[in-house]
């Protein structure tokens, strides 16, 4: 009775995870193209929704042409980052010239002090190229982003001129 009462629950809950998704489905299929493109388009003319579906897809189509767009692809990637390497050879050497430096001064071990401004040296030049590369790889996603943007707003501009040709309201 228990493994039943179980299974049902099981079931219910999986049923009402299909139910949503699907209502979800329908939900997307219903929007208009102006509307996934983010465009209000107003019929100045009184077109009817069939006649302004059919007009969007055309001026999809053209301004897709026209452009070499099409938003609802992805665009470009960001480039990859140059990598460390070399960082924290470059910062081990520094620091080996300053622990022979500084024990020099102090009369100490050149040797160990060597080994210690090495070994400090590589650290701190691998933390250093590590946030450089953070930096120009969240420069890279946002110049990225940016492009992607405007690539989307030029398809617009062209749809948005091809729906305001045929007498429609855009903005």
């Amino acid at each position: 009775m228990m493994k039943r009462f179980i299974l049902v629950v099981i079931f219910a809950g999986f049923a009402s995870g299909v139910l949503a998704t699907q209502a979800s489905a329908q939900e997307a299929q219903t929007k208009s193209l102006s509307q996934s493109l983010g465009v209000f388009v107003y019929p100045g003319q009184g077109q009817t929704p069939e006649q302004q579906q059919a007009d969007e897809n055309e001026c999809y189509g053209w301004a897709g042409e026209t452009t070499g767009i099409d938003p609802f692809q992805p665009g470009t990637e960001p480039a990859e980052v140059s990598g460390v390497g070399g960082s924290g050879a470059k910062g081990a050497a520094r620091g080996a010239v300053g622990g022979a430096a500084i024990s020099g001064m102090t009369g100490g071990d050149t040797s160990d002090a060597m080994l210690v401004g090495t070994a400090v040296g590589a650290v701190r030049g691998r933390r250093k190229a590590k946030k450089a590369q953070e930096a120009e790889k969240k420069q890279a996603e946002a110049a990225a982003q940016a492009a992607d943007q405007e690539r989307v707003d030029t398809f617009n501009r062209a749809f948005s001129a091809c729906m305001e040709g045929r007498d429609y309201t855009v903005s």
